[in-house]
């Protein structure tokens, strides 16, 4: 029997969560119980849930930093490109929630080192670990309703600092321990000793399997790219035909291609604000305003921030965010509202259903601080406005933001740097996760920073000027162009299928069949995968299913054909030794005949 492996386990125990629960959770404590703000200490929290959200999004860093650990972090690399590639589409839309790739990334790289495989071998472990990674933040959505409850009845008690600690201190049952660390644990401290069976077993048995899964490590990127075209929409689909042929005849680079995608949705946006005229709104001057005796410190705004990260750290399916947008306010609520009564009507109108974006949607919180403050000094702004506002912001800025940063932005940061990784060049190997943690990580810690002060500082004017320059839409439509282009080239640069079959019909030379292919168009076999995966997504399929499918594919692709026309080799794999040939035709009649 192999030996249980407690430093797999370990070190996939730390990577899940283990150093979240040291550097974040821990220290959030320190304002939270003393209700007393930092700086330095704001920063650090903002940074440390920056880092996370970057880990959480990129497979190649994580891998890397997994593999770091173990000792060699070009093998983590390697398992990262797969997966980040596989799940390049999938991010969560509203309640809905995909499989995580987080957890599986980081068990797979342990499985791939520590038991000494191959990528391939282990890629069949990805997707069941995904789907118990996205059951287990279901459950959490429904247990996280115990600490719902608790919160509203701090918030009934106007106990701001309550509030504060329930949506901190619940942090740790929900997404770190029994989400990421307890099944991290256990899947490396037992798995890697049965996975390494389970695939020597294969190598003896059926080495056809474990070829298959090679070609599935090539083949479902197209899967990651059909989902991202999913989630754009066949609207401006010219220029993913566009993307195509460049990247076939023109073979730039995925970044020249990102940058030239940049460059058609600026021509795009120019060519259609002439067909359309300019707009005739002049974009207004924020109003000057009024002197306050009660506003908000950079303290107070630092404080907002920091906990802004928190949103849905404690979510419920009751009202989602709503605990973490009621944390967002606190500062705000300490600030300017002193009695019992006040303090809870402020918390309860906080702790409402709340669901949007958390990069663009960071304008929202800082909108309504602006209003909090507006009603701390006696302006007409009442509850019902407040809440107006919110409901009103949030469906817009999710469309957008999910569009423009999820569907946009960070996939093509992801592709290029999995393309890095993917190739071969050791300098460039070592350039992707620091590019991610470094312009990923940047954005995620800046950009929402940005627009929080933005709303804040232009309070409701933000909201009119956004509509004024109908600036949503055109940055909408800017991130399909950009996106629907680069789709097209990197399924051309990153999808990888050739048939290697060259039947011999009696006794002439073989026909290469790729060479047919090639004749016909080049990397014709990886885009008809790319579009029947698409079709398939069009369909009402789920990932999950598509991936069974390209699976099936690619094990029928690889098994080997003990006929002459096959020349004893499988379509997609390469020719077998005769002894193996009959080993097949044996388990075959076993599995068809008996």
């Amino acid at each position: 029997m192999q030996q249980l492996d407690f430093y797999g386990g370990l070190v996939a125990a730390f990577a899940a969560a283990g150093w979240q629960i040291i550097f974040h959770w821990l220290p959030q404590f320190i304002p939270v119980l003393s209700q007393k703000e930092n700086k330095t200490l704001a920063w650090w929290l903002a940074a440390m849930a920056a880092i996370r959200n970057t880990l959480t999004k990129s497979q190649v860093a994580t891998a890397f930093l997994v593999g770091l650990l173990l000792g060699r972090p070009l093998e983590g690399l390697a398992v990262g490109a797969v997966i980040e590639l596989m799940f390049l589409g999938v991010f969560v839309v509203g309640a809905s929630i995909p499989p995580q790739p987080y957890l599986a990334t980081i068990m797979t790289t342990v499985f791939v080192i520590r038991a000494g495989l191959q990528t391939a071998d282990a890629l069949a472990l990805v997707m069941p670990v995904a789907i118990l990674s996205q059951t287990l933040m279901m459950a959490a959505l429904s247990w996280n309703h115990l600490p719902l409850g608790i919160a509203k009845r701090r918030a009934e008690e106007g106990d701001f600092r309550g509030v504060d600690i329930q949506n901190t201190a619940w942090q740790v049952t929900s997404f770190s321990i029994a989400v990421n660390l307890v099944p991290a644990f256990i899947g490396g401290f037992v798995g890697v000793p049965a996975v390494q069976a389970a695939v020597q077993w294969l190598q003896t048995n059926a080495g056809w399997v474990l070829e298959g899964m090679g070609f599935l490590a090539g083949v479902l990127p197209a899967l990651g790219f059909a989902l991202l075209l999913y989630q754009m929409g066949t609207r401006l689909i010219g220029y993913l035909f566009l993307g195509i042929v460049a990247a076939i005849y023109l073979k730039p680079d995925p970044l020249a291609l990102a940058l030239a995608g940049v460059g058609l949705a600026l021509v795009h946006m120019l060519a259609t604000r002439r067909e359309e005229g300019a707009p005739t709104t002049a974009v207004s001057e924020a109003p000057a305003r009024p002197a306050r005796e009660l506003k908000l410190t950079d303290e107070d705004i630092l404080a907002m921030y920091w906990r802004h990260w928190n949103l849905f750290q404690v979510a419920s399916w009751e009202v989602l965010g709503g605990l973490g947008f009621a944390q967002t306010m606190v500062p705000v609520i300490r600030r300017f509202y002193k009695t019992k009564e006040e303090i809870s009507a402020a918390l309860k109108r906080h702790m409402v259903f709340y669901n949007t974006n958390p990069w663009l949607g960071a304008i929202i919180p800082g909108v309504l601080a602006s209003m909090e403050e507006e009603r701390a000094n006696g302006q007409p702004v009442d509850e019902a406005a407040i809440q107006g506002v919110k409901v009103a912001m949030m469906g817009p800025f999710a469309g957008v933001g999910d569009s423009l940063f999820w569907a946009t932005y960070i996939p093509i940061i992801l592709a290029i740097t999995a393309s890095w990784a993917q190739s071969g060049n050791t300098a460039l190997m070592w350039l992707a996760p620091i590019t991610v943690l470094v312009v990923l990580g940047l954005s995620n810690l800046l950009i929402p920073y940005y627009f929080m002060r933005f709303g804040y500082r232009r309070g409701l004017s933000a909201l009119q000027d956004l509509q004024q320059r109908n600036l949503l839409a055109e940055l909408s439509t800017a991130a399909t162009v950009v996106g629907q282009f680069v789709v097209g080239g990197l399924v051309v640069k990153l999808v990888n299928l050739q048939v290697r079959w060259a039947p011999s019909f009696f006794g002439t030379s073989p026909i290469q069949l790729q060479k047919i292919l090639d004749s016909i168009m080049p990397s014709l076999l990886p885009l008809l995968i790319f579009f029947f995966a698409y079709w398939l997504l069009r369909r009402g399929k789920s990932a999950i299913f598509v991936m069974v499918v390209l699976m099936i594919i690619c094990l029928v692709g690889a098994y080997p054909i003990p006929l002459p026309l096959f020349n004893n080799a499988s379509i997609l794999g390469k020719p077998i030794e005769p002894e193996q040939a009959k080993t097949s035709l044996l388990l075959l009649r076993q599995l068809f005949i008996g």
